[in-house]
Parts: C-alpha cells; sequence; structure tokens
C-alpha cells in the first residue's frame, strides 16, 4: 500500500471537511435567498441575531471600544433644483436613495 495510515486518515478528514462546507454553503445561500425574498424571515433573523449579540455589544460599549461618532445621524435636504424632473420626488418626496457623510463631511450617494 503505497499510501501510508496518516496519509488515508488525512485524506478522509480533508474530504469530510469538503462536504461539510459544500453543505454550509448551501445553507447559507438559502438562507441569503430567503432574506431576500421574505421581509418577515429577515426581520426574524435579524431579532434572533441581536437578541443574541446584545450581551456582546453591551460589554463593547461599557468598554467605550464602539465609536459612537459612527452612529451618528446627519439631515441631507435635498430640493426640487437638485433632483430635477424625478416623478417619485414630485408626488411622493421621496428620492429612494440612501445618502453616507463621510469625515470630512462629503455626502455619497449609498444606495
Amino acid at each position: 500500500n503505497p499510501c501510508g495510515r496518516e496519509q488515508v486518515f488525512g485524506m478522509l478528514v480533508a474530504s469530510a471537511l469538503s462536504v461539510l462546507m459544500s453543505i454550509g454553503a448551501l445553507l447559507l445561500m438559502v438562507v441569503f435567498m430567503r432574506c431576500k425574498a421574505d421581509v418577515q424571515f429577515k426581520q426574524l433573523i435579524l431579532v434572533a441575531l441581536e437578541a443574541r449579540t446584545k450581551p456582546l455589544v453591551n460589554c463593547l460599549s461599557s468598554l467605550k471600544l464602539v465609536d459612537r461618532k459612527r452612529f451618528v445621524r446627519q439631515r441631507v435636504l435635498v430640493g426640487l433644483r437638485e433632483m430635477g424632473r424625478s416623478f417619485m420626488y414630485s408626488k411622493e418626496g421621496d428620492t429612494g436613495l440612501v445618502f453616507r457623510v463621510d469625515d470630512r463631511n462629503v455626502v455619497h450617494v449609498a444606495g
């Protein structure tokens, strides 16, 4: 037998890990697609994740490791002059865009 016991054992471990990773990737893709398609499922997943990570977040915030400046909301005023002839903005007053403001107070369109 050209293969030793260690090599056979290594091949078995590698093949078992590849099967487990394939199953994990499949489950992750299913959850991702379900979150994209089903809003209620996404909310349930987010509530479950928040419940699981809340003690860790509380611990980090008590240690002052969380930067509060990142979570500050800023108001970006957009008027008719900037929007031009947008039907959605003129009808509902909503642009449908998400803006991000960086540390230099430069506004970027994020979505």
